[in-house]
């Protein structure tokens, strides 16, 4: 058999590592399970971003600014703050603290798992980790939250929400007017 194995990182072209997908990744099943409400949601960026291979590789802060918006809506739906935490390159220009229902925090060092650390920080200084849900397909992070008591939701699931919070609002002058 040639190849690697499924169950390894693979790396990217660009120095980091991909976590495994298919059986082997975090995501819980193949069907989008939406944010849970009341515990705070924490989305580990860079890992959510990378998750999709549309060019963000070529304009990280443009991808993170999108990432934010998008973010920014679904608060606004919610009703519940959103942390997002993000490293490196992606965070120029963009000012962290909180910001229409997101809380936009900074790796607080650069380099490999910089914002997976942070992740694990905020976690472990939450008064109840049992209430902290982090959006992240990465397994190792995964498991870091996991034994604090914090509960995981694949990246996947979150974009599929934010896929469809998008289509809602494309649709809604669409719609027919509601029968009185």
């Amino acid at each position: 058999m040639t190849g690697r194995s499924s169950s390894r990182p693979r790396a990217r072209p660009d120095g980091v590592r991909a976590e495994p997908t298919g059986a082997h990744a975090t995501e819980p099943d193949p069907t989008p399970r939406s944010l849970p409400t009341g515990p705070r949601v924490v989305v580990d960026g860079m890992n959510v971003i990378g998750s999709r291979p549309d060019g963000w590789g070529r304009d990280r802060p443009g991808a993170a600014r999108r990432l934010l918006e998008r973010l920014q809506q679904l608060a606004a739906l919610k009703g519940d703050p959103i942390t997002l935490v993000l490293e490196g390159e992606a965070t120029r220009g963009l000012r962290a603290g909180p910001d229409h229902g997101v809380d936009l925090i900074y790796a607080r060092r650069t380099g490999r798992d910089a914002g997976d650390d942070r992740i694990v920080e905020l976690v472990a200084e939450a008064p109840d980790p049992s209430a902290v849900c982090v959006v992240t397909s990465d397994r190792a992070l995964s498991s870091r939250v996991e034994r604090l008591g914090a509960t995981v939701l694949g990246a996947a699931s979150l974009l599929a929400r934010l896929d469809g919070l998008a289509r809602d609002q494309r649709d809604a002058p669409n719609r027919p007017p509601a029968r009185a």
